[in-house]
């Protein structure tokens, strides 16, 4: 079953977070060879290569000879994946809520069961809204893109804003199977309680204090991802 964490991130702020242990599944068995599965496929490729705890995707030999255009736009593809890689981290939840019918809530034990559901469909509410908001301003972006096609080489503008759509699609999905489909049961987390005053403390002793309660739930991205959402936000 998967399992979905309330996470406090300072004082009436939560968000959601989730670890998978296979990686993310992105293929829709009914996708039809349309324009649109070809995007997906390229989608899924991309994730792929930029997946933490997959190999990196391609190894450049620094003796290679290449033209400054080329340099130029390897680089931007290595820019483009490790911007992706963050995404990545920041929309996994939603995507694999799309498969979901049961997901157990863990939230902290200080808090009202009742207040932890109202929290998390607050939480889905609002990443719908603003991913469907994305979603209209990207395949705008994308169709302007798609006119530099006729340039000889990669198109890397296209391929950033097909991956923000694509993104931006299976996230609208996940959220809403969430409001509606998914049956989600709940759980209390004592060391839940312990990182919502973790930001009250100075930084090393913050660190140290997150990397146990990372090892305490068995997730171990948990201590970037807090600070990346959570302490960043209050600087």
């Amino acid at each position: 079953m998967m399992h979905v964490y309330l996470l406090p991130l300072g004082d009436n702020r939560y968000d959601l977070y989730c670890e998978m242990k296979e990686p993310t599944n992105l293929v829709d068995t009914d996708a039809s060879p349309s324009v649109f599965a070809r995007w997906r496929k390229d989608f899924v490729e991309m994730v792929r290569a930029a997946e933490p705890d997959q190999p990196e995707a391609e190894i450049v030999d620094p003796s290679e000879s290449l033209t400054g255009f080329s340099r130029w736009i390897r680089n931007l593809r290595s820019h483009l994946v490790r911007w992706i890689a963050a995404s990545i981290a920041e929309q996994r939840l939603l995507w694999n809520l799309r498969r979901q019918t049961e997901v157990m809530l863990v939230y902290p034990k200080d808090l009202e069961a009742q207040t932890a559901r109202e929290t998390m469909r607050g939480l889905l509410q609002h990443d719908a809204s603003r991913h469907r908001r994305w979603l209209v301003i990207d395949v705008l972006a994308l169709m302007t893109a798609l006119l530099f096609s006729i340039i000889p080489g990669p198109n890397v503008i296209a391929y950033y804003f097909s991956f923000r759509v694509i993104g931006h699609y299976l996230s609208i999905r996940g959220a809403r199977q969430g409001l509606v489909n998914i049956k989600w049961l709940l759980e209390t987390s004592e060391p839940l309680v312990n990182l919502r005053h973790a930001l009250k403390i100075d930084s090393n002793h913050r660190q140290e204090l997150i990397r146990e309660i990372a090892v305490q739930l068995g997730l171990k991205r948990l201590p970037a991802f807090f600070e990346r959402t959570a302490v960043r936000s209050q600087r």
